[in-house]
């Protein structure tokens, strides 16, 4: 997804030929792989299936084609028996069909390795996660208007604004100025890492959370450089 961007600049068919791609590895019950073989004969990795964070990443990649070229006809083309348009829908009911405590945010199961950090188990829900369902619902909402599906939209634009509402209760920490990396059961841990950036890119951040938070994320990062460079120098000392 990230390298879409400068691709829709260069040549977008190749974004729209990637997207039906793509949607072609969506299973019937909406869940989707972090990856598919360009082949559909050769052998799928178990570590590939149902990524919590990869049916946003579609819908996101969606909107995007959709916003640069004005390309709205993607969303009734068809792959896998349904249209582009109904896979999304899909997703979105997948998703919801993982809050199992019924505070409207995804959760991942116990020693899940289901997102972009495909070697650390963590389980319940993820801020990088929440944040990009918030924002796969709010590009719904507007994918749903653009399609003429009114009732979706509202339905979409609904749920977006309690994830965000949620987000922003459970995983905000105001005495720390962070959103926390993980939540079971709207307990969190205190741990602040740099996908929980995602909050103030997407929209999820209110306004007067961003200088606090701001101020954590380069704390984070004049850490992380420290920590960097005590380790090369300690390895030159050690040759």
């Amino acid at each position: 997804y990230w390298t879409s961007g400068l691709l829709l600049f260069v040549e977008p068919a190749f974004v729209r030929d990637e997207i039906l791609l793509l949607a072609r590895g969506i299973e019937q019950n909406g869940s989707v792989p972090s990856a598919i073989p360009v082949n559909p004969s050769d052998r799928k990795i178990p570590l590939w299936t149902d990524h919590v964070d990869s049916g946003p990443y579609f819908i996101l990649l969606v909107d995007d084609y959709i916003r640069f070229t004005g390309d709205k006809s993607i969303l009734n083309v068809h792959k896998n028996g349904r249209s582009i348009y109904d896979s999304m829908q899909m997703i979105i009911s997948h998703l919801e069909e993982t809050d199992h405590n019924g505070n409207f945010l995804p959760e991942k199961s116990v020693n899940s390795l289901q997102d972009w950090l495909d070697s650390i188990p963590r389980e319940g829900e993820i801020i990088s996660n929440e944040v990009l369902y918030f924002r796969a619902l709010a590009n719904m909402a507007e994918l749903a208007t653009l399609n003429g599906r009114a009732e979706d939209a509202a339905k979409y634009r609904k749920r977006a604004a309690i994830v965000k509402q949620q987000i922003n209760r459970i995983f905000w920490n105001a005495k720390k100025g962070i959103y926390a990396e993980q939540c079971i059961q709207d307990v969190c841990n205190d741990r602040l890492t740099n996908e929980s950036a995602l909050a103030v890119l997407f929209d999820v951040a209110p306004a007067e959370y961003r200088k606090p938070f701001f101020r954590s994320l380069q704390g984070l990062e004049t850490r992380n450089i420290a920590q960097a460079t005590t380790t090369v120098i300690t390895a030159i000392s050690a040759t």
